[in-house]
């Protein structure tokens, strides 16, 4: 493997060498008598940069970590057995093997602290993957083959392996609280297994209000976990001379099933983020923001289809309740790529055929409990829109960095002197804000590509005063407008 394939991938250049078989049998031992919290602290001592935690170690914490809490209704009513003489053998032994409130907050702070030692791809192996782009060397598909199912924690996390990416995992009911209750109802967990792992079911055109919830109500801090872990190998892309991406978020989205380099078929991660926005704790937003500026990341390389990524979310925004177009645009970053993706959204609102006062303008609707998965046709895009790669064939690229040609300075001015004609309050100033946004974003990015990207036309358009001219017609009856195009003429020299 190359060096810069090491630093691409986020490893340590020295090697992280694989725990040995007395270390892993120590922390099973504990974790085959139910002992998790001492397991967990054994793993807690073992931690090192030097040694990769096993992938069922990890897919084990992950288990314990997602292990709901007990129902307090439902322990109210359970039958009373006195002493531990009446319980029934069975019962005692299974129920010491469930994992404890304290046991799942332990795990979470475990898979947290690996983050301080270990790299992001030593933790995500234990996952289910996709295999990566042609020309990656580093990144593999994952190996789910390591699982030691002796032990009751090791078979309940082995169901990890039979999922296709890491999102599945979050899905409210993928582990249900079982409290070693023999009557239990075992048909319905294993049929929401297989509503939750059948691919087709979770975007079929059902409407069965059963559909479970995209993030379950114990998962969000395995979500977070999930988003730091991705953050962490962006960055050391980023720091090794590459665009800032993660690989390891790339191989969480399936290829193109044309054959083409570029993949696009995000819904997962899209619908999850979209989620995530609709949430009323601001944790859980950011959480979002989080997972929407590493998809945005994406389209800085040719692995990652731009085009079609814009109009997915596009057309989440626009289907989508609770959530103005013009919030999602305030949430994104302020880097070059962002910039790029948001300056795309908002020339697509603008320049669309339909009439802005069918875009939700207020935003009062309360967060949805879940979310109606869409239907997917086969190797085509959700969006209504030909956004299908070029028919490129899939060979290893000579560079991976993507370059998004940046529209015509005309075209941007001809944006903000047309109207749309809006006939309510809030669409016209939600027009507004777009336009805000839009501008901001061009400008900003005439100042960061590189000159030959650059259109030669803009410097002339702010020293004229054609832009501020422009602006001064639609930006100053309504309130906010004013101080809208102020900062515009002020941030670019208007």
């Amino acid at each position: 493997m190359s060096s810069t394939a090491t630093v691409l991938l986020g490893s340590n250049p020295h090697g992280e060498r694989e725990m040995t078989k007395n270390q892993r049998g120590l922390v099973d031992a504990c974790f085959e008598e139910g002992q998790y919290e001492s397991g967990i602290s054994l793993l807690q001592q073992l931690r090192s940069s030097g040694y990769k935690p096993s992938p069922s170690h990890i897919r084990q914490l992950l288990y314990i970590a997602l292990y709901p809490p007990p129902d307090k209704g439902k322990e109210k009513s359970r039958p009373d057995f006195g002493s531990p003489s009446k319980v029934p053998p069975a019962k005692q032994k299974k129920s010491a093997l469930i994992p404890t409130a304290a046991a799942s907050e332990a795990a979470i702070q475990c898979l947290t602290s690996y983050l301080t030692t270990n790299t992001p791809k030593s933790l995500l192996r234990a996952l289910p993957s996709y295999p990566p782009p042609k020309g990656r060397d580093g990144v593999q598909t994952n190996d789910m083959m390591d699982e030691d199912e002796d032990s009751f924690i090791s078979r309940e996390a082995a169901n990890i392996t039979q999922c296709k990416d890491c999102w599945t995992i979050l899905r409210e009911g993928f582990i249900l609280r079982a409290d070693g209750d023999p009557s239990s109802d075992r048909s319905g967990a294993k049929a929401r297994r297989k509503l939750i792992l059948d691919e087709d079911t979770m975007y079929s055109d059902s409407t069965d209000t059963d559909v479970p919830v995209l993030v379950g109500e114990h998962a969000w801090p395995v979500l977070e976990w999930l988003i730091e872990v991705i953050e962490k190998d962006a960055n050391l892309t980023g720091n090794s001379g590459h665009p800032r991406y993660s690989p390891l978020l790339l191989c969480q989205i399936p290829p193109a099933r044309t054959g083409t380099i570029a993949r696009w078929e995000a819904d997962k991660p899209l619908d999850i983020m979209m989620y995530c926005l609709h949430q009323t704790e601001p944790s859980r937003r950011l959480a979002g923001a989080r997972l929407a500026s590493l998809l945005i990341d994406l389209t800085s390389v040719v692995h990652f289809d731009a085009a079609a990524f814009t109009n997915a979310v596009f057309a989440r925004l626009i289907a989508e309740g609770g959530l103005m177009f013009s919030d999602f645009l305030a949430i994104l970053p302020d880097s070059v790529v962002a910039s790029k993706f948001r300056l795309a959204l908002c020339r697509k609102f603008l320049a669309t055929n339909s009439s802005v006062d069918s875009v939700r303008t207020v935003s009062a609707s309360k967060p949805q409990g879940r979310i109606q998965p869409r239907a997917r046709r086969r190797g085509a895009a959700q969006t209504g829109e030909d956004v299908s790669p070029k028919a490129v064939d899939a060979q290893a690229p000579e560079t991976i960095a993507s370059r998004l040609p940046l529209p015509s300075s005309s075209e941007i001015l001809q944006l903000v002197q047309t109207s749309r004609n809006s006939t309510k309050h809030g669409a016209a100033v939600e027009e507004s804000k777009v336009k805000f946004y839009m501008v901001l974003a061009y400008g900003k990015l005439q100042n960061g590509v590189p000159s030959e990207d650059r259109d030669a036309d803009w410097p002339q358009i702010l020293q004229d005063g054609t832009l501020r001219k422009a602006l001064d017609d639609i930006m100053a009856s309504r309130p906010g407008e004013a101080d809208m195009k102020d900062l515009i003429i002020s941030t670019l020299g208007a």
